[in-house]
């Protein structure tokens, strides 16, 4: 915003989260507990997954630190993102994406 126009045509990495039906839950569940709209929707939603995974680990391999790191390597689950899964370098690499600033807004590169 502060950048104004002058920002138009600058590409930038940032989290995507499409619209889905458990986007708009959580949004729900937000709002009736915050009584406001979360500031960044991307990483409340990426914070739910989080949360999620590490509790799909501990249900598979137990509550032990190395226990909870090889739980989470070998889930695969359905969250608010899409699907939570991890590399072998422990890394879930589709939240990043390319945007495009026009008119202000920033744009999904597709």
């Amino acid at each position: 915003d502060a950048a104004g126009g002058a920002a138009d045509g600058v590409y930038h990495t940032n989290v995507y989260v499409a619209q889905s039906e458990k986007i708009q839950k959580i949004l729900e569940k937000y709002r009736s507990k915050y009584k406001e709209e979360p500031k960044v929707l991307p990483l409340t939603a990426v914070g739910y997954d989080a949360m999620y995974a590490v509790d799909a680990a501990v249900k598979a391999k137990g509550i032990g630190r190395e226990e909870i790191k090889n739980g989470l390597y070998e889930i695969r689950l359905e969250g608010a993102t899409g699907i939570v899964d991890f590399d072998e370098t422990g890394l879930s690499p589709r939240f990043e994406h390319i945007f495009v600033v026009r008119n202000g807004t920033a744009v999904l590169v597709e």
